[in-house]
């Protein structure tokens, strides 16, 4: 390689990363947003996918972010601008988000792209650099599988910020894995009192409910989450199966194919549990003679049922 060459290669070397640090606060949330997306099957995964992307595309840019963008982000309208921003940007970065909004109409291009602002603005890190230093410790002890550990550097973190929804639903985690389950029931209210609509407390009060077998709460749960979430499967999910215990049939297919629908639509790995799911109801249903109801159903969600010889 010549002189001429070599030095060609490092200017250009240097130019990419000056060009990759001049980037704004919002574009480096994008690039990360576009990188945890992945594979897109259509605009209800995009807008699934982007409640989880985008804050989590911001942490990921906050990593190596300077003391201007912490400034950013030590407001709520900051945290909620950056989020913003992030999403126009990501059609223009992000090639798999252009080719899902270019196959759409127009008027739901803007819905698709713009994030649910409310769940940005509880479903972050605290404004608090306490609150997170003791968060991110907790995480640690959380990663080494020593709960009780965790658990002191999550409730600090709860009480320099009382308004830290991941701290207090990773109490509840912590709670739930000791195995002391009215304690977690009680971190996910103090977590729903703050934020609630919030989908993790939602789903996960349901399940705690449903491992304490108290129906009545489990379900109250499923259908909360089911409300708040229509594209979250596991309202659906969760409702089907409090149904199918109780033999609603209508009501357990309904709410099944609903969720298989948006595993599927999703490429969740979970769409394996609703199949099995499905295939219990169905046998359970040719039993009591309803199998033309468990057809028609199945007709009018687009289902195809393969049945074995």
């Amino acid at each position: 390689m010549s002189i001429k060459h070599l030095l060609l290669g490092l200017t250009l070397t240097i130019l990419m990363c000056l060009s990759a640090t001049a980037q704004s606060l919002p574009e480096r949330t994008a690039s990360a947003a576009c990188n945890c997306l992945g594979t897109i099957a259509n605009v209800d995964t995009l807008q699934q996918r982007l409640k989880r992307c985008l804050p989590e595309g911001m942490v990921t840019a906050m990593a190596n972010g300077s003391a201007k963008d912490r400034e950013t982000m030590n407001t709520v309208e900051g945290i909620q601008g950056n989020i913003k921003q992030a999403a126009q940007l990501l059609p223009s970065v992000c090639p798999e988000v252009k080719r899902v909004l270019d196959a759409q109409p127009k008027p739901q291009q803007a819905a698709a792209a713009e994030p649910n602002a409310k769940e940005a603005q509880y479903y972050r890190l605290s404004t608090s650099e306490t609150a997170n230093k003791y968060y991110d410790e907790g995480n640690k002890q959380l990663k080494r599988k020593d709960y009780k550990a965790a658990l002191k550097q999550f409730e600090k973190a709860a009480e320099a910020d009382k308004q830290f929804v991941y701290a207090l639903d990773h109490i509840a985690i912590c709670h739930r894995q000791l195995g002391d389950y009215d304690k977690a029931l009680e971190s996910y209210g103090k977590s729903l009192a703050v934020y609630p609509e919030g989908n993790l407390a939602l789903l996960n009060t349901a399940v705690v409910y449903s491992v304490k077998k108290d129906w009545t709460n489990a379900l109250k749960y499923y259908e909360l989450l089911r409300q708040h979430h229509p594209n979250d499967p596991e309202g659906y999910f969760g409702v089907g199966r409090m149904a199918m215990l109780s033999e609603d049939f209508e009501v357990a297919l309904d709410n099944l194919f609903r969720a298989h629908q948006l595993y599927v639509d999703a490429d969740s790995p979970y769409r394996e549990d609703s199949s099995k799911l499905v295939g219990v109801l169905y046998g359970h249903m040719k039993a009591k003679g309803q199998l033309d109801l468990f057809m028609s159903k199945a007709k009018q969600y687009n289902i195809e049922i393969s049945v074995k010889p």
